[in-house]
């Protein structure tokens, strides 16, 4: 099952609470970006959304993913309009995929 459509068979209401947990705490790390140089901040957002999307998946019994696959995640989002929307929902998506990637 891709992700997409294991995102189309998810109670919409789950889902949604796990992207606004994702976006409120990228949103929060965001806002700290002035106050670290362009390296920190990167690492800082990616670690941030790191932790949220583990402890989701924790309370879901599914093991952790890695930075790597955040990573990869983030760059569905790169140079999208709405960049921290898109990354919340490519995070998301990783909570609830058994296997992060295909």
């Amino acid at each position: 099952m891709t992700i997409e459509t294991h995102r189309r068979a998810l109670p919409v209401i789950a889902y949604k609470e796990v992207f606004e947990g994702i976006l409120s705490k990228l949103s929060a790390e965001t806002r700290l970006r002035k106050k670290r140089v362009l390296a920190d901040w990167i690492l800082a957002e990616r670690r941030c959304v790191l932790r949220e999307v583990n402890h989701q998946r924790a309370q879901r019994a599914y093991p952790p993913i890695t930075l790597a696959d955040i990573e990869r995640a983030e760059c569905v989002a790169l140079g999208h309009c709405d960049y921290l929307r898109k990354y919340a929902h490519a995070a998301a998506d990783l909570v609830f995929a058994e296997k992060p990637w295909p």
